[in-house]
């Protein structure tokens, strides 16, 4: 209770369930957490000190029927959804293996973690695909005016960067990479063309080997007569971040006189952000995973794009074989990769495209991100 930003000024309570157990539950979620939002008011004061609390009445309204899951790692996506017409939790399958699970908080200035305001940080317990178990990263925890559960990577993670190590991607710098070589006139427009491919590849791609940070931002822009305005997300194709890609070959095509950047990998993980089908999504599929796993992006029974936000975030900490993504602050989705590859480790943009040549009309995303090698810390083999 008492979370940071509660819209019921500290009374709101958050009651964490370990669902499925260990072995999984029936239909659902094979061993993860839920929570179940609720408010209930301090009633009268005990000898001793202390209260007691009123009855917990779970806010229905909220969530879906109240209650939410702290992480959907253990939520894949149903085969075809999308020719379904499936959205959101309707396009998830709650049956899938067990990874993020009995979540437990920490808290910070008082003991007391109901009734006294105080950080509260969150950590669960993650079981890789191979059977081993560590430890998941802890996120400081917070309430939405929704009432759903906020999450952010506890700051103290940025220890672990190798500041030196860090790295830009942004959808823009291949189109203002072109207007350069453009103001240098060359007199051989084939030497100019090579120089400027040369110079973009550099662009599209970063390794920063397996353990790594990544925050990536993405705006949904329409194009109107002389202006821009956020929206259109409803005809917007899947954009995100590639991880794990295993090699280093760049491409760009041009659609009009747009330019989208790509990676070109023999393989690699997408972190997805699906309008499409209102899920965080990331598919580690082509490493054997079993299916791709998702979140959704709308915590309600929405079942169509129309309320989807225009902006997103995807904060992602690669840890070797286990990823941790949090969506908005919202959607979290962890997961472990089986047949992980130690040599397979670029990262790239894809789905973006820059800001010049769409028509009137046209809905693009922008998207930058920006990239950190992390320290080794206290690394076990897993």
């Amino acid at each position: 209770g008492a979370l940071a930003n509660d819209p019921n000024g500290g009374d709101t309570r958050v009651f964490f369930n370990n669902v499925g157990g260990n072995g999984g539950g029936e239909g659902c979620c094979s061993g993860t957490t839920s929570y179940t939002v609720g408010l209930q008011k301090r009633d009268d004061e005990v000898d001793g000190g202390g209260f007691l609390g009123a009855t917990f009445d779970p806010l229905s309204s909220t969530n879906f029927n109240g209650t939410s899951m702290v992480d959907w790692g253990s939520f894949g996506v149903i085969d075809g959804a999308s020719d379904k017409g499936l959205f959101g939790i309707y396009a998830l399958n709650g049956t899938k293996s067990r990874h993020y699970s009995m979540a437990r908080t920490l808290g910070s200035e008082d003991a007391n973690q109901v009734l006294y305001a105080g950080r509260r940080v969150m950590f669960g317990w993650f079981q890789h695909d191979n059977g081993n178990s560590a430890l998941t990263l802890g996120r400081d925890l917070s309430l939405n005016h929704d009432f759903s559960l906020q999450q952010r990577f506890v700051p103290e993670l940025k220890g672990l960067r190798i500041e030196s190590s860090y790295r830009r991607l942004t959808s823009n710098k291949i189109q203002n990479r072109e207007e350069e070589q453009k103001k240098r006139n060359y007199d051989d427009h084939d030497n100019a063309k090579e120089e400027e491919e040369e110079e973009g590849e550099e662009l599209v791609a970063v390794n920063p080997g397996p353990y790594a940070e990544i925050f990536a931002k993405f705006q949904i822009v329409t194009k109107r007569q002389d202006e821009e305005t956020r929206g259109g997300t409803a005809f917007i194709e899947d954009f995100g971040l590639s991880i794990m890609g295993c090699s280093s070959s760049s491409r760009r095509s041009r659609r009009s006189n747009t330019t989208t950047t790509s990676y070109r990998t023999s393989r690699s993980t997408l972190l997805t952000i699906s309008p499409q089908l209102g899920l965080a999504i990331i598919d580690a599929t082509s490493f054997g995973k079993d299916a791709p796993r998702g979140g959704p992006l709308l915590f309600s029974y929405a079942d169509d794009a129309s309320s989807l936000p225009s902006s997103y975030h995807i904060h992602a900490i690669i840890d070797a074989s286990i990823i941790e993504v949090i969506v908005n602050n919202q959607t979290a989705v962890s997961i472990s990769v089986p047949n992980y590859d130690e040599s397979c480790t670029y990262v790239s943009l894809f789905g973006v495209s820059s800001d010049a040549g769409h028509k009137v009309n046209e809905a693009f995303v922008r998207g930058t991100a920006d990239v950190w090698t992390l320290r080794e810390a206290n690394q076990q083999n897993l």
